[in-house]
């Protein structure tokens, strides 16, 4: 507004000298904060009273500092005061304009603190298009809108009655502002809390569960010995804490085991296994019942718990938890029959869960892959060439007729690229395949080969060079925002040549510290700290999403870029610290309990 220059002036509570204020700025304040009639009729009562209150406790404050010549003029600002406070958490025209930064904060901690002195009072973002009567985008939809570089949405923070609702604050500004911007809606602190039946139910389950798991705990611990027991007094068992946290936090080592690398459980295992016919059967349900219900339960959580989370960060991302939460409300389903990697990640329900579902397809695709394997070594590379020369291609076309970029850093085409490339399952079946094959090799060799062996110093140089590209090279795509984009089939080969460079360096760690080859190494992974946090490893990345949001919300302003020395501080360290204990707890009473179950019913059925 063109009145928000001198309004600036308000946010001073102390006046030392005569006139603080220049002659004439009360009428021309009045002015500019003139709503049109016509306008009252299009807000709600309660918002036309409450706003109405603000304006004029303004209007007032500044004719008391215009006319202001010794302190004793502070006195009559005590009426009016809420307003300055309130106006002082509006957000103020910000430094950097010219490096597009696009959010103007307020102060959180003052709008909090007039909550409540004449009205309550809620902490918003007005979000603003640039040019007058504009089209606002479609909010709704967090990718297509937000990740276009032409959709310049900007945020100013206001702090405004609770009674006013977004489209009153929209209208009010419209009303008001002379800028050559349009106000679309605003996003809150406070929110509408929904405590439906549902809710209601899940608060119910986990109460249920809670319960459970405390009285198998107490079971467990004073009748040890569970073999002479009957059926259901050892599934209470199976749900018993301290069975479990002992189970979890076990540093006992086995043989042969690279305890910190867990994938090559299932890999090795199928090559000792595949004569059964009907072995693949049980270990594809056995793998979903291990894989779905933790992640299904906690889907629940994330979903009910979304409204609870009030604060600035929240709402500075286009309240985008909540719009989440209500995606797993529609479409929660999807993550039952693991198809969730299929949609596009602004359609989907928790959006970190789509890599649960590409891993099960490619445990699913794996008969393909195995059975030639285990044949002969000729029908495992002709199998195994035809389905990675196949994914490759598959990498080309969707770069070509997408036109995707090389990666999911560039805004321009993220929603494609991770629907179409970084979701896919089959485009990750190439780094499946090597996974297999050097499971077999580790399950099947006794001794490191010699060649690999003699050269492990120049092997790890190598592997020390891929990591470095792998993260720093994707720079050079956008080192220069002003250079023209990748062609579809650079950005593929790019996205090809990384991959590849990274299933490299990964699996020359594990060879490695499987065999030895680097003692330094080899120390650290096999130490014994990896074995409880190898086996809480599913859980800490089901959870991870959601403490995100956890850790970001303790901020009183929207984020903001530092340094990467600053977000590995103040949230990654943060995020993993609060992961580990919550991930302990949500395993011992989701995760394990299904492994013993499925022990306890199934261990005639199967010899794993």
């Amino acid at each position: 507004m063109k009145s928000s220059f001198f309004l600036l002036f308000l946010t001073f509570p102390f006046v030392e000298s005569q006139f603080f204020l220049p002659s004439g700025f009360t009428s021309f304040l009045s002015n500019n904060l003139n709503i049109p009639p016509s306008v009252f009729y299009k807000l709600s009562p309660k918002c036309v009273q409450e706003t109405g209150m603000f304006l004029n406790s303004l209007i007032q404050s500044a004719k008391v500092l215009e006319s202001c010549n010794n302190k004793s003029c502070l006195n009559k600002l005590e009426e009016h005061s809420f307003a300055l406070k309130q106006f002082d958490a509006f957000g103020k025209i910000p430094p950097g304009i010219s490096q597009w930064r696009t959010i103007s904060d307020g102060s959180y901690q003052a709008c909090q603190d007039v909550d409540g002195m004449k009205y309550p009072t809620n902490y918003c973002y007005l979000l603003l298009v640039p040019g007058k009567n504009s089209t606002c985008p479609d909010i709704s939809n967090l990718s297509q809108e937000m990740t276009d570089p032409q959709n310049i949405i900007l945020k100013l923070a206001v702090c405004i009655p609770l009674s006013c609702s977004s489209d009153d604050v929209a209208t009010i500004f419209d009303s008001i502002s002379s800028l050559p911007l349009t106000a679309c809606e605003t996003q809150c602190v406070k929110k509408e809390q929904n405590l439906s039946f549902w809710f209601c139910a899940f608060v119910l389950f986990l109460t249920l569960m809670t319960i459970i798991s405390l009285l198998g705990t107490i079971l467990d611990y004073y009748w040890v010995n569970t073999d002479d027991k009957d059926v259901k007094f050892r599934i209470l068992c199976c749900f018993s804490l301290y069975s479990n946290f002992k189970t979890i936090l076990s540093t006992k080592t086995e043989e042969g085991h690279l305890k910190s690398v867990n994938f090559l459980n299932s890999n090795t295992g199928v090559s000792q296994h595949i004569c059964s016919r009907t072995f693949w059967v049980k270990l594809l349900i056995r793998r979903y019942l291990r894989l779905v219900p933790p992640l299904m339960i906690f889907i629940g959580v994330f979903m009910f718990s979304a409204q609870f989370f009030e604060g600035p960060v929240m709402i500075s991302l286009f309240d985008n938890m909540n719009k989440q939460a209500e995606k797993c409300s529609d479409v929660w389903w999807v993550n039952l029959f693991m198809m969730q990697n299929f949609r596009r990640p602004s359609d989907n329900c928790y959006p970190i869960s789509w890599y649960v579902s590409a891993d099960f397809q490619c445990f699913l695709l794996a008969p393909l892959i195995v059975i030639p394997i285990m044949k002969s070594q000729r029908e495992g590379l002709k199998t195994t060439s035809m389905l990675t020369i196949t994914s490759f291609l598959a990498t080309l076309f969707a770069f070509s007729y997408y036109t995707l970029p090389p990666f999911n850093y560039a805004l321009k085409g993220m929603e494609e690229y991770l629907t179409f490339v970084h979701q896919s399952s089959f485009q990750r079946i190439s780094t499946f395949i090597v996974g297999i094959y050097l499971g077999k090799l580790l399950a099947t060799s006794q001794f490191p080969s010699d060649f690999l062996r003699n050269h492990s110093r120049k092997l790890w140089i190598l592997s020390g060079i891929a990591t470095f590209l792998c993260f720093y090279g994707k720079l050079l795509a956008v080192a220069d925002m002003g250079e023209m984009e990748m062609n579809p089939i650079l950005s593929a080969a790019h996205h090809i040549f990384h991959r590849t460079l990274w299933v490299f360096v990964v699996s020359w760690i594990i060879y490695s510290c499987h065999f030895d080859l680097n003692l330094f190494f080899s120390t650290i992974v096999n130490h014994s700290v990896w074995q409880p946090l190898g086996r809480l490893n599913y859980s800490v990345y089901i959870i991870h999403w959601w403490m995100l949001y956890v850790v970001m919300n303790q901020s009183d302003r929207s984020l903001h870029f530092v340094s990467h020395v600053q977000v590995i501080f103040t949230v990654t360290i943060p995020t993993v610290i609060l992961c580990v204990p919550a991930a302990l707890v949500w395993s011992s009473m989701f995760e394990v309990p299904i492994g013993r179950l499925e022990k306890l019913f199934l261990s005639g059925y199967r010899n794993v």
